[in-house]
């Protein structure tokens, strides 16, 4: 390995001014979100290629920043997994999407099965809510901006209680929005205003209760 391309863009990306997104690998083509991370320092270790060989490999020693709604779903919306398998929950019927966002998290299974179920119920609520608005904003009411080369309307799913200050991720606190209205909140003069709206218009839409 070289400190060139994608390694040095790792080490400089604070100098760059740009952002490092940092996930977790779950197999089968899928990814999970862990949040924005720093970059700190790095090291050089002996680790086996993909063939066995032994090289010299970069080991970078990173900072993990606590996880921000906008970024996550900002990073979300770019990430189509692999062999088909984003079209297929796209597939899925509404009541078996809705049935997945609400499933609970248990500690009598593995930790790998703990990743999988997490990633699923956080899948399920993102499309759920956009198959739930219909190609409209649920913020504004129009048509969204433009249509994904995969045929579906764009909408970006924002929780109005972040995750990462103990919001559910629960179908009744995550509305699909244009991304004007979802840039409105987060950077908007109003924005903490109109979050409060959209989940007072939540209340409305998802008639089933908190959990």
């Amino acid at each position: 390995m070289e400190m060139t391309r994608g390694n040095r863009a790792i080490r400089d990306h604070q100098e760059d001014g740009k952002r490092l997104h940092l996930f977790e690998a779950l197999g089968e083509g899928q990814v999970r979100y862990i949040g924005m991370a720093r970059y700190l320092d790095h090291h050089w270790e002996d680790r086996p290629d993909a063939y066995g060989e032994m090289r010299s490999a970069i080991i970078f020693e990173l900072a993990v920043d606590p996880t921000e709604d906008q970024d996550r779903h900002d990073v979300e919306e770019q990430v189509e997994e692999c062999g088909g398998s984003n079209q297929r929950w796209w597939t899925r019927p509404q009541d078996e999407l809705r049935a997945l966002a609400l499933q609970e998290s248990t500690s009598s299974v593995s930790e790998e099965e703990a990743r999988q179920r997490s990633y699923q119920r956080s899948k399920a609520v993102q499309i759920y809510v956009k198959k739930r608005a219909d190609g409209i904003c649920e913020g504004c009411g129009k048509e969204a901006p433009f249509v994904t080369p995969q045929g579906r309307p764009y909408l970006e799913a924002h929780h109005v209680r972040r995750v990462s200050d103990g919001g559910p991720d629960h179908p009744r606190w995550v509305i699909a929005l244009c991304p004007n209205c979802h840039r409105r909140v987060h950077h908007g003069q109003d924005g903490e205003t109109y979050n409060k709206q959209l989940g007072q218009k939540l209340g409305k839409i998802e008639l089933s209760p908190s959990s």
